[in-house]
């Protein structure tokens, strides 16, 4: 875990973000938990996080319908399911 931002030095703390992934033409939005600095934003994940978010991002390109694991908004989807680190 860690306590000060590699970027600014800011307070790191633990909150949920809204990580954006673009899979080929799309955009697709999962609600995610991160270590993010309060001061200048940066958001840190997980090793077991970001393997998660790869293997998403693998199984939507493979989707032909994103809309079966997604809600659809326009070319933009919010992912159905949460992230647990």
């Amino acid at each position: 875990m860690l306590t000060k931002c590699a970027l600014c030095g800011g307070a790191v703390k633990p909150q949920k973000v809204e990580k954006v992934m673009r899979v080929e033409n799309n955009v697709v939005i999962v609600s995610v938990e991160a270590e993010v600095c309060q001061q200048c934003g940066e958001a840190y994940y997980t090793p077991k996080t970001v393997e998660k978010l790869q293997e998403m991002r693998k199984e939507l390109k493979k989707t032909i319908k994103l809309d079966e694991l997604c809600i659809p908004a326009g070319q933009t989807y919010l992912y159905k399911k949460a992230i647990e680190a």
